[in-house]
């Protein structure tokens, strides 16, 4: 069915009389005070205030009170201490200030509007209750003209509890920070005034607008008229309604040839009305509207008659400085960073945003779900003296935001229970609103149940697929469970947190959205989260843990974000919002384009964009170095696809060894939105380790198990390698390595008693080397048998070969097998590096770590990372060089055919793992996917090594430059978790 949508109108909440006021924005300087700034404040432990009950009167001195900053939260100015959940401390925050009336705005109403206490309040003006509140995101207005004289000065007071009936509503997955968190607004307005204003558009370009006038006399005549004009400010419109003396006033405009929003195309019209009593002017406004149709039936959701997919993440109102107090500045960084991450999608969790994030939303492009605030609590949702509470706010929450473009769906709540009253608070939102479907985030049991128990809501209520008033939103499916998900019910289905972040794994994203591109009835979903919910703590009483695992991040030695353990550490980004290798990941898995190989294809997952507004760029490459380049015409409706023809010639004779297509995508702003490296492989190219090796000459020589050849000196004692200049290059060649280093989704979902059960992991991750046995070292080679124990009943044995081939080149083959149950996400040789090679220049994919399921992160190139960067730690995919040097050029090159080899420091140097197993990453609670059983693995490769001095040779320093070339380490933090 057609749902018309509503355009953007900033409304003020409903006063404890039931009004609901407008802002006069046009009036605004004159009649509207920011009360911002600093307020007289004491904080008392406990529910009670004692001698300080009567702090509200005027009279009451304060003088030996502290200041505090509004908006903010107490616990961040040093009054208490934070809680994360629902655990909220008792507690009491008294504030006090003087506020002045202007004259001028006598005769008019006065209001005061509170965005958001947490978590409830009592207001008093010279000691006079004005009202109270306990809905932490909801906005609230109180009408105080009773109280207040123009041209006066009065005393304003507020009683914030930590814990008022209902709080545990407030608490869910967040820090619980306290106090007057958003701002607090002071206004004035005609006595005859706009109360509420509801504007529905549809996408043949009409406008309707319904408009409730209070505070007219019986006999008073209204009317409503206006205009609407384009982004340009021209008029493209006017609308008036009848006079009439009623509350009630409609009037309609049609605009020809409307832009239509979407969060590909954000524009926005502006809307300016007057209300006109008995032919005067007593009140102005200006809004913005975007005009936009949204329908949803057959299962498939459609914005403006298309089909659209949601590709976000879920986001917190959270500052590491500002806590709930999030800055302007902060919310535009928050969404460009979204949007340059191709995110069209975000949910608000879990409660309404600060109102002017839906203004950015609505501006930038971006879809909404809002969220009517009832997560946890759930013992109160069984509690039928709780409705009224839970249907205002849904109204509270409606009543402000429905005049976004960007809010799309209702969020009603997040993984309730299925009760009564929430069922009802449910179609109390539709109620209110049949122009988006409203949602119950559930989790993956819940949703599961409700498949048969939502049959007979939708009997009793005479839903079906075609009239439904709601979709369906699963938390957490595996990969694959998200088709069958989208089978069991007969409506659209978004699933609102999936592939939890949790640390930097985050294994399971790049499956799961797949199956959501590609299955018409799955609208998307949101990763939880965007940021890591942090907060800036300056401590000496938390000392880094050195190289020891750690849950948190130190950005100075005497500083650390907290994360309540591993509670917040769930975002795509650290909670400074510096990206993790997760953003990247999200950035290329929700591209719009996606270009495929044999044949070259590009697919256009854009709902509104042709790729003819795209940008498409090429390079040929060899060995890092541009051969050629140019540019892509492409012609592709959204949801299309088309063939790329790209062929460029490779120059004869051929004189790199590596060659690839370098394909780029930019939008209409500039913004590179993708890429992607295509690898040629022709034939004849020269080979990596004759170039790279191949110059030194002479004898190579053993004396007492040491071996001097051309180039480097191996000890087969000790199986260590140093190069021609006497510098150490590898302090162990055999070491075996059957795992990874533990990290903060692994060592979860270890602990989990949900999925500790499911696995069983060999317990080391690196066993030591216990045996060793040199059956052969000559000229020619060295052969050891080695044995690795990791307890009773488990080790590893097989040998390692030392070939040593011409030109300095050393030939590298292991066959190790594994003995004893149990399990691996990763297994094959290493190598153990002195601390001190800490540059690795390759040539493979990059720049990030990457693995099987998460594999669409990095592309084909020439990259380079120090050991001391956020993004070193890791396994990098299809690897045919890699140089391992200190800063003077010493060290080594392994040459190897599409090698998977991992990084990793370890308190004896660095780790160099060549992986002969490797599953995916992990995310919180679930196993990667491809694990191993140990006993009877074998794992077998080989590799060539050439060792390297200062000086390169001509091949090397063409392809990776001079040996002392420095490279940028990108280390914000003295400390972070996951390294």
């Amino acid at each position: 069915m057609d749902r018309n949508i509503l355009g953007m109108v900033l409304l003020m909440a409903s006063t404890t009389a039931s009004a609901q006021v407008t802002l006069p924005t046009t009036e605004k300087a004159t009649y509207t005070r920011s009360l911002s700034g600093q307020w007289d404040f004491k904080y008392i432990a406990g529910s009670s205030a004692g001698s300080d009950s009567l702090f509200f009167m005027p009279e009451y001195d304060t003088g030996a009170w502290k200041t505090i900053k509004v908006p903010g939260n107490w616990e961040l100015q040093g009054f208490a201490g934070m809680t994360y959940g629902k655990k909220v401390r008792a507690g009491l925050g008294l504030y006090r200030r003087t506020i002045d009336i202007p004259a001028e705005w006598d005769g008019r109403g006065i209001y005061l509007c509170l965005e958001g206490v947490n978590f409830g309040y009592t207001l008093y003006v010279d000691g006079h209750e004005a009202g109270s509140f306990n809905s932490s995101y909801n906005r609230q207005t109180f009408d105080i003209t009773r109280f207040a004289q123009p041209g006066h000065t009065h005393t304003l007071a507020v009683r914030v509890d930590t814990r008022p009936r209902g709080f545990e509503f407030d608490t869910n997955d967040d820090w619980s920070l306290s106090g007057i968190s958003r701002d607090v607004l002071l206004f004035a307005l005609p006595k005859v005034h706009i109360d509420d204003i509801t504007i529905n558009t549809s996408m043949d370009g009409r406008v309707d607008i319904e408009a409730l006038v209070a505070g007219k006399g019986k006999k008073d005549k209204t009317v409503i008229e206006g205009e609407i004009t384009d982004a340009e400010g021209n008029r493209v419109a006017s609308l008036a309604s009848a006079a009439t003396t009623s509350a009630r006033h409609r009037a309609a405009a049609g605009v020809p040839q409307p832009h239509l929003w979407t969060a590909e195309t954000p524009y926005l019209y502006t809307v300016s009305l007057r209300l006109k009593l008995n032919g005067q002017t007593v009140q102005t406004y200006n809004g913005k509207v975007g005009i936009r149709e949204i329908a949803w039936d057959g299962g498939i959701y459609r914005i403006n008659g298309r089909p659209v997919k949601f590709h976000g993440a879920t986001h917190h109102d959270l500052s590491p400085v500002h806590g709930r107090s999030i800055t302007d500045e902060e919310m535009k960084r928050d969404l460009q960073m979204m949007k340059d991450a191709n995110m069209n999608f975000l949910r608000t969790s879990h409660y309404p945003p600060a109102p002017r994030l839906l203004e950015l939303c609505d501006s930038i492009g971006m879809y909404v779900m809002c969220e009517v605030p009832f997560g946890f609590g759930e013992s109160n949702l069984k509690d039928s003296t709780f409705l009224d509470d839970l249907k205002n706010r849904a109204r509270l929450t409606l009543r402000r935001d429905k005049n976004h473009p960007s809010v799309v769906v209702w969020s009603v709540g997040n993984e309730n229970p299925v009760t009564d009253i929430g069922l009802k608070t449910g179609l109390y939102v539709a109620s209110l609103d049949s122009t988006r479907p409203f949602t119950f985030p559930m989790t993956p049991s819940v949703y599961k149940d409700w498949a048969e128990g939502h049959k007979a809501f939708d009997r009793a209520n005479g839903f079906n697929s075609r009239n439904t008033p709601y979709i369906v939103s699963p938390h957490y499916p595996r990969p694959s469970e998200v088709a069958a998900f989208a089978k069991m019910y007969d409506r659209p289905m978004v699933a609102t947190e999936y592939a939890h972040a949790l640390g930097t794994d985050f294994g399971q994203m790049q499956d799961i959205y797949e199956v959501m591109a590609t299955t018409p009835g799955i609208l998307g979903g949101s990763v939880w989260e965007f940021f890591d919910q942090g907060i800036l703590v300056d401590t000496d009483k938390k000392p880094t843990p050195g190289s020891k695992f750690a849950d948190y991040v130190w950005p100075t030695p005497g500083s650390y974000y907290d994360t309540s353990g591993n509670q917040g550490t769930d975002g795509m980004t650290y909670a400074d919002r510096t990206p993790q290798t997760d953003y990247y990941q999200a950035r290329k898995v929700y591209s719009n384009i996606i270009i495929r190989e044999a044949p070259l294809r590009v697919l256009n997952r854009f709902d509104f964009t042709n790729l003819s507004d795209i940008d498409f760029g090429w390079q040929l490459m060899g060995d890092g170095k541009e051969l050629a380049s140019g540019k892509l015409d492409v012609e592709c409706a959204p949801h299309d696809s088309t063939l790329l023809s790209l062929s460029p010639r490779v120059p004869q004779p051929l004189s790199a060894s590596k060659y690839w297509i370098s394909i780029t995508a930019k939008d209409r702003q500039g913004r590179q939105i993708y890429e992607k490296s295509v690898r040629l492989c022709p034939d004849g190219a020269p080979g990596l380790a004759q170039r790279i090796g191949g110059e030194p000459e002479g004898r190579t020589k053993v004396k007492k198990g040491v071996v001097t050849a051309p180039g480097y000196t191996f000890d087969g004692n000790t199986l260590s390698l140093k190069n021609a200049e006497g510098v150490e290059i590898i302090s162990d060649m055999a070491l075996a390595r059957i795992g990874r280093k533990p990290t903060l989704a692994s060592t979860a979902t270890q602990a989990s008693r949900r999925s500790s059960k499911l696995h069983s992991l060999w317990p080391a991750y690196m066993p030591g080397k216990t045996v060793t046995t040199v059956e052969a070292n000559n000229r020619k080679g060295c052969t050891a048998r080695v044995r690795f124990d990791c307890d009773s009943t488990r080790y590893i044995d097989g040998t390692v070969a030392i070939e040593h081939k011409p030109g300095g080149i050393i030939g590298y083959t292991f066959d190790l097998t594994a003995h004893g149950n149990g399990e691996t996400v990763e297994a094959g040789a290493a190598l153990m590096l002195p601390k001190e090679l800490t540059n690795m220049r390759y040539m493979g994919n990059g720049p990030y770590a990457a693995y099987p399921g998460r594999d669409m992160l990095s592309e084909y190139g020439l990259w380079s990372i120090t050991s001391g960067d956020l993004y070193y730690p890791g396994n990098r995919q299809h690897v045919d060089i890699a140089l391992f040097t200190d800063d003077d050029g010493n060290g080594f090159a392994i040459v190897a055919d599409d090698a998977d080899i991992a990084v990793e420091n370890h308190d004896r140097g660095i780790v160099v793992g060549i992986n002969t197993h490797v599953a995916s990453a992990y995310n919180k609670y679930e196993w990667p996917a491809g694990m191993t059983e140990t006993d009877g693995l074998r794992m077998k490769g080989s590799f060539d090594i050439i060792p390297l001095t200062g000086r390169w040779n001509e091949a090397t320093r063409a392809i990776f430059g001079q040996p002392d070339g420095e490279i940028p380490t990108f280390m914000p933090f003295y400390h972070a978790y996951d390294l």
